[in-house]
C-alpha cells in the first residue's frame, strides 16, 4: 500500500494547486483527503433525498465511476468521517497515550529515513568504485587493441553511467538533513495550541488547519461500520514525515 500513498498524497497536493476556486472552497470537510482503501481512488463529497424528506451529505468513491475498478465501498455520511477524523485528531492532541504514539512512530521513521539515506550513499559509493574499475581496464584494453568502436562506445556508457551515479551521490551528500523529532513535551504544547485553533476556526480555516496536519484519510468498512487511517504529515519543526494514525 506504500505505493498507493505515496500516489494518493501527490494527486491531492496536484489536486489542491490545480482545482477551480469553487472546489477549493468545498462545502466538504475533509475535501480532497479521503482516498478508498479497496481502490485507492478519493471519495468526492455528495447529497441525496433522505428518507424523511431531509437532504443529507456522504462520501462516495471514486471507483464507482470506474468501468475497469467498480468499487463496492458504499457510501460513507459526511457527518460521521468528519466526527471520526476530529475525534482522532482530539485523542492525539490531548491524550497523554496518543501523543505517545505519535512521537515514537515519528522517531521509527525518521531514524528509518537516515538508515535509507545511508544504505543509499553506500551502495552509490560501491557502484561508483565499480564502474572506476571497468573504466580503468576498458581504456587499458583500447590501448592494448586499438581504438576498436565497440570498446569506445561501451566505455562512452560506463562513463555515463559513473557520471550519473556521482550525480546522484552529490544530491544526496547535499540533501539538507530533516529535522530531529522535538520532544514529546513540545509537541504536547503544539497540539494543545493546534486543538484550540480548530475548535475555534471558522469552516473555511477548519478546512486548511487539515489539510496542514493531514497528508491522506483511507477510508473502508467493516461489518457496515466505517474503519480506517489518518495519515499525517508531520508537525511544525520536524518536517515532512508520514505517522498513520488508525481511525
Amino acid at each position: 500500500q506504500e505505493e498507493a500513498v505515496t500516489k494518493a498524497k501527490q494527486e491531492n497536493e496536484e489536486r489542491i494547486a490545480s482545482r477551480h476556486p469553487r472546489r477549493q472552497h468545498s462545502s466538504f470537510l475533509l475535501s480532497g483527503m479521503v482516498y478508498c482503501k479497496r481502490c485507492g481512488k478519493l471519495l468526492s463529497g455528495m447529497s441525496a433525498q433522505g428518507k424523511r424528506g431531509g437532504r443529507y451529505t456522504y462520501y462516495s468513491c471514486g471507483g464507482k465511476s470506474y468501468m475497469d475498478v467498480q468499487c463496492d465501498l458504499t457510501r460513507i455520511r459526511a457527518d460521521t468521517l468528519d466526527r471520526m477524523v476530529l475525534e482522532r485528531l482530539q485523542k492525539l492532541f490531548h491524550d497523554p497515550a496518543g501523543l505517545q504514539e505519535f512521537y515514537e512512530q515519528a522517531r521509527e521513521r525518521r531514524s528509518q529515513e537516515r538508515s535509507v539515506r545511508k544504505r543509499q550513499t553506500s551502495q552509490l559509493s560501491k557502484e561508483i568504485g565499480d564502474l572506476e574499475r571497468k573504466i580503468g581496464r576498458l581504456v587499458a584494453a583500447i590501448e592494448s587493441a586499438g581504438h576498436s568502436q565497440a570498446l569506445i562506445q561501451q566505455l562512452g556508457k560506463l562513463e555515463g553511467d559513473r557520471d550519473e551515479a556521482r550525480r546522484k551521490l552529490v544530491n544526496l551528500d547535499t540533501f539538507r538533513p530533516a529535522p530531529a523529532i522535538p520532544e514529546i513535551e513540545d509537541l504536547a504544547e503544539f497540539g494543545q495550541a493546534a486543538w484550540e485553533a480548530l475548535v475555534r476556526a471558522d469552516f473555511r480555516k477548519k478546512q486548511l488547519l487539515l489539510r496542514e496536519l493531514i497528508a491522506v484519510v483511507w477510508i473502508d468498512r467493516e461489518n457496515g461500520t466505517p474503519v480506517g487511517e489518518i495519515e499525517l504529515k508531520g508537525m511544525p519543526e520536524m518536517g515532512e514525515i508520514s505517522v498513520i494514525l488508525p481511525l
